[in-house]
């Protein structure tokens, strides 16, 4: 994958080696995509987040070069990179870590796992655009359900449209 000129880069090293048959080596790969769709400040460019795979050599080792997360040309701050390890003998790991420019080269497994990163502004507006109701327990009418429809009606306003027990329904 091709970066911007203007933004930092780092790179990125992992060795799986533990928990193989002698003589065994791990095969696989480990996927690398941002958090969020990023701008270029440089060049007002978008820069989408694609996913950047890195396949295992013979030795079971990866390097891989990436953004920096903290790279000033780059909006929103405080991002950082969704990683899958889908390695053979190991269970299938998903995380988020980010990447400062400082500290290049970077173990994997040396660094920390976060669990909050920005947010794409888009995902944001979009989110902030359609709230939903939270549930009340029952509905006089169909006009005041806060239940999103028509994918499912309240059910207080179900049970008060049922006919009532012994009723024909005009057969």
């Amino acid at each position: 994958m091709s970066y911007p000129a203007d933004v930092t880069q780092v790179v990125v090293n992992g060795l799986f080696s533990a928990a193989q048959p002698a003589g065994a080596v791990p095969t696989g790969k480990v996927e690398f995509w941002p958090t969020t769709v990023l701008v270029d400040a440089g060049t007002k460019q978008l820069v989408e987040p694609g996913v950047v795979t890195a396949t295992l050599d013979g030795a079971g080792a990866f390097s891989v070069t990436l953004m920096a997360t903290d790279d000033p040309d780059l909006t929103p701050t405080g991002w950082g990179y969704w990683v899958r390890e889908t390695v053979d003998g190991y269970p299938v790991r998903v995380y988020i870590i980010q990447l400062p420019a400082a500290g290049t080269p970077f173990k994997l497994g040396n660094l920390q796992h976060l669990a909050v990163v920005a947010l794409s502004p888009y995902l944001l507006a979009w989110r902030s655009a359609t709230p939903r109701p939270a549930r009340r327990a029952s509905c006089s009418s169909r006009a005041t359900c806060p239940v999103p429809l028509p994918r499912r009606p309240c059910p207080a306003w179900q049970a008060s449209r049922r006919p009532a027990t012994g009723t024909s329904r005009g057969t």
